[in-house]
């Protein structure tokens, strides 16, 4: 079967007979034929070689014969179109899945390489807890904490002091726990490289050990010197911290820290300066006694 388009032409004569005119192809087609060239040429061969009716017999046989083969060859192009479609429908899916798994792979080796760097988070958080609780308890030590034992920091980070948590100790005993916690894990972070601002505020460290504010303990208060306290500071403030900022509001600093003050704050308002906010009073405002 043949698929011809051809031009067709116009004339624009109005006393033409013939106002248009479609193009012809060589050796392919002919005005008014219903069939190609080449078909005509077959089939005059036939009747010169044949004659009239063997010619004519054999002619209509093959015109029988010929709509089943272009049918079927109609049919074979019909499924190769099809296998080619699939087949490059295939392979697209198959090249897409190939970049999706190489993507992939190579999240998996990035992956693979932090895990390597990391190590194994729970050796590594079980090395950190043990080093924060010896620092804990060589900090309790250093203070001179009345009858110390078992101190020790649980997986759960919870302070622990001769087998109980911090939570039942005395007043003045929770005050130097959680100031030996806290130093522990600042330390460890500092020291260790570990993600941390390296900055840390301590407001009233004395608090319930004999100044300012809060209840007297007296056990803990005869027994620790806050000296001791300062002194740890300073020493390894100058050594393993000393690219840390520690910040201490302290109401009664002993003279071992004089040198290291840096502002005063009266707590009277009569001689600046008062405290922390500067325009902080206990008197009522003028407006507010109106």
């Amino acid at each position: 079967m043949v698929s011809l388009r051809v031009r067709r032409f116009f004339c624009e004569r109005a006393s033409c007979p013939r106002r248009t005119f479609a193009e012809q192809v060589p050796d392919l087609s002919e005005r008014y034929r219903r069939r190609s060239v080449g078909l005509r040429r077959w089939m005059q061969a036939i009747a010169t070689l044949l004659g009239g009716r063997p010619g004519e017999r054999l002619c209509r046989t093959l015109d029988h014969a010929a709509p089943a083969a272009l049918h079927r060859r109609r049919e074979q192009v019909l499924r190769l179109i099809d296998q080619a479609e699939g087949t490059a429908r295939l392979q697209e899916g198959l090249a897409k899945r190939a970049a999706a798994v190489e993507r992939h792979e190579a999240q998996i080796a990035r992956l693979k390489e932090e895990l390597e760097q990391l190590g194994d988070a729970t050796y590594d958080r079980d090395r950190i807890i043990a080093q924060v609780s010896n620092r804990y308890g060589g900090l309790l030590r250093e203070w001179r904490y009345p009858r110390l034992s078992q101190p020790f920091i649980k997986p759960d980070l919870t302070p622990f002091v001769r087998g109980e948590p911090y939570q039942e100790a005395s007043s003045g005993a929770r005050t130097l726990l959680t100031l030996a916690w806290q130093l522990a894990v600042f330390e460890i972070a500092v020291e260790t490289g570990t993600a941390h601002p390296g900055f840390l505020m301590i407001d009233s460290p004395q608090k319930n050990l004999g100044h300012g504010v809060g209840t007297l303990d007296a056990v803990i208060a005869d027994a620790v010197a806050i000296d001791d306290f300062y002194h740890h500071l300073s020493v390894w403030l100058a050594d393993r911290g000393a690219k840390a900022q520690l910040i201490i509001v302290d109401n009664s600093p002993p003279l071992l820290a004089e040198g290291s003050v840096v502002v005063r704050y009266s707590r009277n308002e009569d001689q600046p300066l008062y405290g922390l906010i500067e325009d902080e009073t206990s008197a009522e405002p003028e407006e507010a006694r109106q």
